[in-house]
């Protein structure tokens, strides 16, 4: 009887044999039942009862539980709690979890369940679904596998960013509330969740993991989550591989020029330097709003526009640079999953740009606007988001998790 709890690889034979005697018996058991019960390999009972609670309905989890009271039998117990977390009727599910629940009163408790063995070499492997990022590389990362039970064990976290993870979801979901988890939950919170290669996601979680680490904060379930991640796997090429290579880049010059524009995209709404980050240009900033005269030929915002672009020289050293990449790499393939392709056409550019040291951070109007995006938040002189986005200036956790958190 193969359920999502356990499976018993007792002969069937034995366990029909068992169950066919079961189906007669009545409370209050006799002394013969009792003694024919004592007799019974724990195993084969289990499968019986069972079998018997599905059959039967409730009449089955009765005899289950005056079997576990009478003869203090694990079986009984471990039998119920398998049918509790089955495929019964509800109303049969209920009454296994009462029953269950007077049977760890009296000091009868269900077998923990063995580890989930994963399908980790199957026609099915794992997927995983990756958020678009901010600028840090900080996302939402869903990652699923299907168990040899046909339920599907999902891991849902933000990670990312150089920062530990967070993790919103490790369990067992029946496959109808993983789509609703994903579809209605998150999509509405992170944007259009785009599938990568499953070894994509996992290596971004085992990089939190180890950031986890780092901070003193190690996951409680690193184990078990390593064994649902499996071994490290060669990195596939990346989505937006193509047109990010550098035999792309001949008129780089004039899509760098618009790269400015890329905010307009909703998957850039989050690409604003924080508060943190910006150092003491957030205090010069502050007074030069102060000021509304014209100095020096020049007006409040032309002093603005030139505090950003020193702004952009200060803080974009090669080692920044470089770490971008990365985040507006990932952020390209979702324009493209989007079919936004002369965005990612030029945010490929402003890639390329990156890369070229000689070129110096203030020629990239996408830097120094990612620097006046910050200013303007950390002076709260506008709202940088879009307006169907969080009111956060990271990635943004549900404020509950508990609407999910029972199949």
């Amino acid at each position: 009887m193969d359920s999502p709890r356990r499976v018993c690889s007792n002969p069937a034979v034995d366990a029909d044999a068992t169950l066919a005697w079961l189906r007669g018996r009545t409370p209050p058991l006799t002394d013969e039942d009792r003694a024919r019960l004592a007799a019974t390999t724990p195993a084969r009972l289990t499968e019986a009862l069972i079998a018997l609670c599905e059959e039967g309905g409730e009449s089955g989890v009765v005899l289950a539980t005056e079997i576990g009271r009478r003869l203090r039998s694990p079986a009984a117990a471990d039998a119920l709690a398998s049918v509790a977390e089955g495929t019964a009727p509800s109303a049969v599910k209920k009454a296994a979890r009462r029953a269950l629940h007077l049977l760890e009163q009296a000091g009868l408790r269900a077998a923990p369940p063995p580890p989930e063995v994963f399908r980790v070499e199957t026609e099915k492997p794992g997927r995983a679904f990756e958020s678009p990022c901010d600028h840090e590389g900080r996302r939402f990362v869903a990652l699923v596998r299907e168990t040899l039970s046909g339920w599907l064990r999902a891991y849902l976290a933000v990670v990312g960013g150089g920062r530990p993870l967070a993790r919103v979801l490790f369990r067992k979901l029946p496959r109808p509330m993983f789509d609703r988890v994903l579809g209605e939950l998150y999509e509405e919170r992170f944007g259009k969740l785009l599938e990568v290669p499953f070894a994509s996601g996992a290596e971004h979680v085992r990089l939190a993991l180890l950031e986890s680490r780092r901070s003193g904060t190690p996951d409680a379930d690193e184990p078990r989550l390593l064994e649902f991640l499996g071994p490290p796997r060669p990195a596939a090429p990346h989505p937006a591989a193509a047109l990010l290579s550098p035999l792309q880049g001949a008129s780089d010059g004039a899509l760098v020029e618009r790269s400015a524009a890329l905010y307009e995209e909703p998957l850039f709404f989050e690409w604003f330097l924080r508060e943190g980050e910006l150092g003491g240009l957030v205090e010069e900033a502050r007074a030069t709003s102060r000021s509304s005269l014209v100095l020096g030929g020049r007006s409040p915002e032309q002093r603005r526009e030139e505090l950003a672009a020193e702004g952009a020289r200060r803080l974009f050293d090669s080692a920044r640079r470089e770490r971008l990449r990365e985040p507006l790499a990932d952020q390209i393939a979702h324009l493209l999953a989007a079919g936004r392709r002369g965005a990612a056409e030029v945010a490929a550019a402003v890639h390329r740009a990156l890369g070229r040291e000689e070129l110096p951070p203030d020629a990239i109007p996408f830097l120094v606007v990612l620097v006046q995006r910050g200013l303007a938040a950390a002076l709260g002189e506008a709202q940088v988001m879009g307006p169907d986005q969080p009111a956060s200036s990271s990635v943004v956790l549900p404020g509950s998790s508990s609407m999910i958190e029972t199949p």
